[in-house]
Formats: structure tokens, C-alpha cells, sequence
């Protein structure tokens, strides 16, 4: 039995649902996770950048002498896979097929909207990977701009390092503010003949 851990990454703290997920389907595993909190958010940056960003967290995680790496971010995933499986002697697994399947599955009318950054979707992965399981299916998606997610993590982040008491109003303030945000968004979601059925936040 190889008893190395597994290594996770994302740009920040959002790969901790993978982690949960992960520790619930393979709960005898030991995992390493990485937030690149330095550099988040990712969705703006080059392709050239986020590869170079990929690599050292992968190296950084290969220092651990793991047996495999998941990238729990949709954008490395989506514009830096290939590679990285090319240059890594381990598995090197994303979240793009995983979160297509499982969109499919869900999905009543074969129509599926995406919200994605720009890097995202500017690689064309998902709608690929998309086709290549479903040719029927239709897509739409929605672009979150890097200054959008930076202003929403760092409302959220700083929040959580003032006092203990002010700390939990300003994040159930934030919190109000993020979900009414939400709610006007989903109240304007391109559409196409019908509703669509199923969004994905990638």
C-alpha cells in the first residue's frame, strides 16, 4: 500500500471543497493542501502566468514526495493540464471532466450555463469537454472579472483577521452583501429558448 499523501492546490481556500470531498471518498488518505493566497485571484492572469504558477505550486507540494497532485482550480486545470501532466512522473488530475459529468447528470434540458473567469473561459475546456461527453448540449456562461472576485475575497479575508466579535458582523455583512449580489445575478442569466436548468461555477 503506497501511504504518500495525496497533494491538492487552488489559487485560494475554494480547493477546500475538494479536500472535504476528497476526504469523504478516501477517507484513509492523507492530504496536503496549498492556497496560493499570496497570488489570488488566478482567472486574470496569462496563460504563460498561470503556468508558471502551476509549476511552483506543484513543486512546492512535490517537496512532500506525494503519489499524486489534484488541481482543484478550474482555471490551471482548464489552460495548464496538459502540460503539467507532460512534466510530472506522478498523477496530475483536474476538475474539469469531474465538474462536466457531474453538470450532466443534473441537467433536465441539456442546456448548462457556466460562471467562469476569463482564463477559463477564454481555453474553451470546459464547452470541449462538454461536447466531446454530450454533443447536444448547449452552453452559456457568465465572466467573472479578476477586480470582481479580488474585491469579494479580500471584503471576506480581511474581515476575518479583526477581533472576534467584530470579525462576525463584518462577515455576516459581507456574507448579506455577496448573496444579494448573487440574487441579482441569477435574476439576469442569459437564457436560452427556456430556463437553464443547471449552473456551474467553475
Amino acid at each position: 500500500m503506497d501511504n504518500r499523501p495525496i497533494g491538492v492546490f487552488d489559487s485560494g481556500l475554494g480547493g477546500l471543497t475538494a479536500v472535504k470531498a476528497l476526504r469523504r471518498l478516501l477517507p484513509g488518505e492523507d492530504l496536503i493542501y496549498f492556497g496560493d493566497t499570496a497570488r489570488v485571484p488566478y482567472g486574470g492572469r496569462s496563460r504563460e502566468t498561470l503556468l508558471k504558477y502551476a509549476r511552483q505550486d506543484i513543486a512546492f507540494l512535490r517537496s512532500f514526495d506525494l503519489k499524486a497532485v489534484l488541481i482543484a482550480c478550474g482555471t490551471v486545470t482548464s489552460t495548464s493540464l496538459d502540460t503539467l501532466r507532460k512534466e510530472n512522473d506522478l498523477p496530475v488530475l483536474g476538475v474539469v471532466e469531474p465538474s462536466c459529468r457531474e453538470a450532466l447528470a443534473v441537467t433536465n434540458n441539456k442546456k448548462i450555463g457556466m460562471i467562469a473567469t476569463l482564463a477559463s473561459a477564454r481555453s474553451g475546456a470546459y464547452e470541449r469537454t462538454l461536447k466531446g461527453l454530450d454533443a447536444v448540449i448547449h452552453t452559456a456562461r457568465l465572466l467573472f472579472s479578476r477586480v470582481f472576485v479580488q474585491k469579494v475575497y479580500y471584503t471576506i479575508a480581511s474581515s476575518a483577521v479583526q477581533g472576534q466579535k467584530r470579525r462576525f458582523s463584518q462577515l455576516k455583512f459581507a456574507g448579506r452583501r455577496f448573496f444579494r449580489f448573487w440574487r441579482q445575478i441569477f435574476g439576469f442569466l442569459p437564457a436560452f429558448s427556456g430556463s437553464i436548468f443547471r449552473w456551474v461555477l467553475l
